[in-house]
């Protein structure tokens, strides 16, 4: 989603977040549990650049992609 965060519907904008942050956070853990179990098991998120340096007019974007970040990274530290 771009442009100016006011110029977006709330349901567009919620509708980013639900994609972006919700999804990749309800899948995560409905699998995380049995591959902890196993001990086996890869997960790969991927993020963008904007999750380093947000881009102007990507403000919504560019904050669920540094949550894909930050939740991937704590994951990571968490599990190793």
């Amino acid at each position: 989603m771009q442009g100016v965060v006011e110029h977006n519907s709330r349901a567009r904008l919620l509708q980013e977040i639900q994609l972006n942050v919700a999804s990749l956070t309800d899948l995560t853990h409905q699998l995380i549990r049995g591959m902890s179990e196993r001990k086996n098991g890869i997960i790969v998120n991927v993020a963008s650049l904007t999750a380093f340096q947000p881009a102007p007019y990507m403000a919504v974007y560019a904050a669920t992609k540094a949550y894909v970040l930050s939740f991937a990274e704590a994951l990571w530290a968490v599990n190793q």
